[in-house]
């Protein structure tokens, strides 16, 4: 139960800090309730659960159905929600808040922000009540390892991130170029996720929706994957701008940049050009793979590159945005004969997938749910705690680079 008491230490944190503002409230009951029948027919529910009295959903629901919940602020609730739903080894499952009807357009235009910064939502939203430029110079003086310090997401936002606890953090805007957020607003908070990395609330850049990510690890000046903290280099990204790359290093290294398995059909297209251009390629004897940021898709786009590669010396990349079917694909690489895996832990959301992307509404109207449908169970193991590497890379320097450095080794 120690996940729960991590909720708990969260809820009572921000009902405390938030008691000033006018929070709107729903009734979580009913969200809870609808909670609990939906999750009940996803096959992580199935095979994890249902005959196993002694899973913690059982405690959890029973606890929490104990609760005087009918009206409680959002927030609250959706951090309960989120407290039901994490028992559950399901990373695909993913509970959001419906925020405001805003648009990337809007919140760029200052006549629609004179206008939206007037409304008490946006009045209400939770804000820091300590000095900012205090808060500002203090983050400045953070060691560029630590998590505490000053992020940007360039040009929209600069965010400080403050240490509140021996586990926990607090994200809050220290400069905006959007209308829908201003200095002193809240973005979120991380606590410490006793599995892996760091739990994650925030609120969407644009909607200003809920938004969760258990476990994400918060390392080398990354958050959230847009922001970045000021000084501090980070080489665990790719630099491709596109999905599909070929490119020859030299005369014994080619490097393949895969950055998504989609099904969309501009993916798609470029998937069917890119193969064909591999069928009739002879490729280096060394072959570095990159799968950095690609958040998986569909195998019919990942399995067919296992036959092309199976006589190579295969160096493959991942990084913890390495999701899903590039996850399962990085493991089927791994059983060929020379393959090395580096960089950095996946993200460990490959044991279900969704396949319909069915999404409902809950009963109060302020959060949606996208359950699983499909069922990879088979990869349960690294539900969670992702795959790791056989060796893992320096993030102060390019991954590419150092990858060529251990092949002229003969490493």
């Amino acid at each position: 139960m120690k996940t729960s008491l991590l909720f708990v230490c969260m809820l009572t944190f921000w009902s405390l800090s938030l008691q000033s503002q006018e929070q709107e409230t729903c009734n979580c009951t009913e969200d809870l309730q609808f909670l609990k029948t939906t999750l009940q027919d996803t096959p992580s529910f199935k095979k994890q659960v249902k005959g196993n009295p002694d899973h913690p959903f059982y405690a959890t629901w029973e606890t929490l159905s104990k609760e005087e919940l009918t009206a409680i602020p959002v927030l609250d609730c959706f951090l309960k929600l989120q407290q039901l739903a994490t028992t559950i080894k399901d990373r695909h499952t993913e509970i959001t808040g419906m925020g405001q009807a805003l648009n990337s357009k809007n919140i760029k235009d200052s006549i629609w922000g004179a206008d939206y910064q007037q409304t008490e939502v946006f009045k209400n939203h939770p804000s820091y009540d300590g000095d900012l430029s205090v808060l500002k110079q203090t983050l400045q003086k953070s060691a560029p390892t630590a998590i505490a310090g000053i992020y940007s997401y360039d040009p929209h936002l600069t965010i400080g991130v403050q240490q509140t606890g021996a586990d926990t953090y607090e994200m809050i805007v220290l400069q905006s170029n959007l209308y829908n957020w201003a200095p002193g607003q809240y973005f979120g908070r991380l606590t410490k996720n006793p599995h892996r990395g760091y739990d994650i609330w925030y609120y969407h850049l644009v909607s200003k929706g809920l938004r969760y990510l258990s476990g994400m690890e918060v390392s080398y000046g990354n958050l959230l994957k847009v922001f970045q903290k000021e000084g501090v280099p980070n080489y665990s990204f790719p630099k491709a701008t596109k999905n599909w790359v070929y490119e020859r290093l030299s005369e014994d290294v080619d490097y393949l940049y895969m950055g998504s398995f989609g099904n969309a059909d501009k993916n798609v297209a470029a998937f069917k050009t890119f193969y064909a251009q591999l069928k009739n390629t002879p490729l280096a004897p060394h072959v570095i793979l990159d799968l950095r940021n690609n958040g998986g898709g569909n195998e019919k786009y990942s399995d067919p590159f296992l036959k092309l590669l199976r006589k190579k010396k295969v160096y493959i990349l991942t990084n913890q945005y390495t999701g899903s079917n590039a996850e399962q694909f990085t493991l089927k690489l791994r059983k060929l004969k020379e393959v090395k895996h580096l960089g950095s832990t996946t993200r460990g959301v490959l044991a279900y997938g969704r396949n319909y992307g069915t999404t409902y509404t809950f009963p109060s109207g302020n959060f949606t749910i996208e359950p699983t449908d499909m069922n990879f169970h088979k990869y349960i193991d690294y539900e969670w705690t992702g795959i790791q590497p056989d060796q893992e890379l320096d993030n102060t320097q390019d991954w590419i680079l150092q990858v060529q450095q251990l092949i002229a080794k003969g490493s």
